[in-house]
């Protein structure tokens, strides 16, 4: 599966990303995402790389195990892979 951005508007859906191009049919989900109307994308951009999270909000909240970059077990990708 994968993601593509697009604009739906006046009932037609525009891909904005080029999707590889195969000669057989494929299928698509559609998933409209909610924006706020008070709030343009712009602004919405700049707000959130002008605010800084505080470091360590998550401290003692959870914990990553010691082998957490050891690859995954191949039972595991193996149904990526196809």
């Amino acid at each position: 599966m994968n993601a593509y951005k697009a604009k739906y508007s006046n009932g037609k859906l525009q891909l904005l990303e080029k999707p590889p191009i195969t000669n057989t049919a494929k299928n698509a989900i559609v998933f409209f995402l909610e924006e706020s109307p008070n709030r343009s994308r712009a602004a919405k951009k700049n707000t959130m790389s002008s605010q800084k999270r505080p470091f360590g909000l998550c401290k003692n909240e959870f914990s990553v195990t010691n082998h957490f970059d050891d690859p995954l077990p191949e039972s595991f990708l193996k149904p990526f892979k196809k």
